[in-house]
């Protein structure tokens, strides 16, 4: 199955694919891709926590995260607009639109969303349950690759 380039989050290539037989036998829990990258793509990238720049808006915080030369985020809407954006109902193709927008070419290497999924209280339980389908639909229609979480 040929996975897009926002599916890797554990990227290991090898020219013999040990990465590859390992994870068809299911001894790691990572995405991978067994395509070779080319020249221009063999360069790391290094990002910021978006909710440690310059206060401001959202677009005001990613102009000064870019001037200090990050390409790409980890954003925390809870964090960097309000706690308002925790609430699934929230969540739309839309308010995905006015992040990307607003990030002005950075990438969400992660998308935050800090809540406990091992709360005792069912209801808590099956109320972060879905905060997270939320945020992993943000996330894909983002582009992030990986939703953050959070031990008990």
């Amino acid at each position: 199955m040929e996975h897009p380039p926002w599916w890797v989050v554990a990227s290991s290539y090898h020219e013999n694919g040990p990465a590859s037989t390992l994870q068809k036998q299911g001894k790691f829990g990572i995405l991978y891709s067994d395509k070779k990258p080319a020249q221009e793509d063999k360069k790391m990238s290094l990002g910021i926590r978006m909710h440690d720049a310059a206060p401001g808006t959202l677009a005001q915080r990613a102009q000064f995260v870019k001037a200090q030369g990050y390409e790409c985020v980890h954003l925390a809407l809870s964090k960097v607009i309000s706690p308002d954006y925790m609430n699934p109902m929230v969540a739309s193709p839309g308010l995905a639109s006015f992040v990307k927008k607003s990030l002005d070419g950075l990438d969400v290497a992660v998308l935050g969303c800090y809540l406990n999924l091992t709360h005792p209280d069912e209801s808590v339980y099956r109320a972060t349950v879905e905060r997270y389908v939320a945020h992993m639909q943000l996330a894909r229609w983002m582009g992030a690759g990986v939703v953050g979480t959070e031990t008990g």
